[in-house]
């Protein structure tokens, strides 16, 4: 994701269809038919996407787009891991599917500390504009008058 967040607006889509071409190919070499695989890479590329964009673009503060980060990542990742667990279920993949594993605690604690890490560093969010006190033209001519 920090490599890609160099290639600016771009750098979701990039990353997703990096991820995604990989995830297919990791399953083309373990014998998953191609449509699953690229269905399952679709999965991926998508999620990947969805989390280098959403949590550096919500949040006010670093500390906002950190924790919005914290909490989305694990959630994309059990979106994923069970839908790709559940596309290779569906295409008889009974064994690869077996090593997906949407609610691996682990797994999710990774997602959890990645997602915090990177919307903090990367927060793109703007903070509510300052609205300053508007003189009104009355008021503005009593400062002029009491300056001079």
């Amino acid at each position: 994701m920090v490599a890609y967040s160099a290639a600016g607006p771009a750098g979701p889509a990039l990353f997703g269809a990096d991820v995604g071409i990989n995830r297919a190919q990791e399953l083309t070499d373990q014998g998953v038919d191609g449509g699953t695989a690229a269905q399952a890479g679709l999965v991926s590329g998508t999620a990947a996407a969805a989390m280098m964009k959403i949590p550096p673009a919500l949040g006010a503060t670093r500390v906002q787009s950190a924790a919005i980060g914290g909490a989305v990542a694990p959630v994309l990742s059990v979106a994923e891991v069970g839908g790709i667990q559940a596309l290779l279920e569906r295409a008889d993949y009974d064994k690869i599917a077996a090593q997906y594993h949407p609610f691996d605690p682990l797994n999710l604690s990774i997602a959890a500390l990645t997602g915090a890490a990177f919307g903090g560093v990367f927060h793109q969010g703007k903070a509510a504009p300052r609205t300053e006190p508007r003189l009104t033209p009355e008021q503005h001519a009593a400062v002029l008058t009491m300056n001079e």
